[in-house]
């Protein structure tokens, strides 16, 4: 961290790593007026969990980590954070700049989640999920390929095959199963052969 750099945080997509952006970080740090003013951060994740899981936890961490540097070094530029995301990573990105309302869990449940009998921690677990709230310090997103609109290839035999290799966090399969054992009716996902991974 460098104080009074503005944060550009990179969200790298599916099945790749941080280090599909050293090319562009490259390029961009050769420019002084770049340089001068930003920082570069990366965010890595298991590209297989679901987006919405991955972003709960993209926003935990950004929200962790400002709190923590603005405690200490009350700086402006934390509040001017860009963020960059590719292909999947994207979707992440955007979800750190939307309000979400009901609408994901509305799509998921006909019950509202204050209703469902679930533990505390799972409770919890799809209130951060599913609950969208944007990060106030995030100023500008930058998309690129980013399939907004859903993506055919999600649809492809070799996607699905690769799914089935996907294996899920432990705390969301108890908490998913936390949450049929107890509210089957409520849901209006059809469970039969679904898998539950980005794909």
């Amino acid at each position: 961290y460098r104080p009074g750099r503005i944060p550009v945080v990179f969200v790298h997509g599916t099945a790749s790593v941080p280090g599909r952006w050293a090319d562009m970080v490259n390029d961009l740090i050769v420019d002084p007026k770049i340089r001068d003013r930003l920082e570069f951060w990366f965010f890595t994740y298991d590209t297989g969990n679901p987006i919405l899981y991955s972003a709960s936890l993209f926003r935990d961490i950004l929200q962790k980590t400002i709190r923590q540097l603005d405690e200490k070094y009350h700086d402006p530029a934390l509040q001017q954070m860009v963020i960059i995301g590719h292909s999947q990573g994207g979707l992440l990105t955007k979800l750190a700049a939307i309000d979400s309302g009901t609408t994901f869990w509305d799509f998921f449940s006909s019950k509202p989640l204050e209703e469902m009998d679930v533990s505390p921690e799972t409770r919890e677990l799809f209130q951060k999920a599913m609950f969208v709230k944007p990060l106030p310090f995030v100023k500008r997103l930058i998309f690129i390929s980013t399939p907004q609109h859903g993506s055919y290839v999600a649809g492809s035999w070799a996607a699905q095959q690769i799914s089935k290799f996907v294996k899920l966090p432990g705390q969301l399969v108890s908490g998913f199963a936390n949450l049929v054992a107890q509210n089957f009716d409520a849901l209006k996902l059809n469970l039969k052969g679904g898998r539950f991974g980005s794909v």
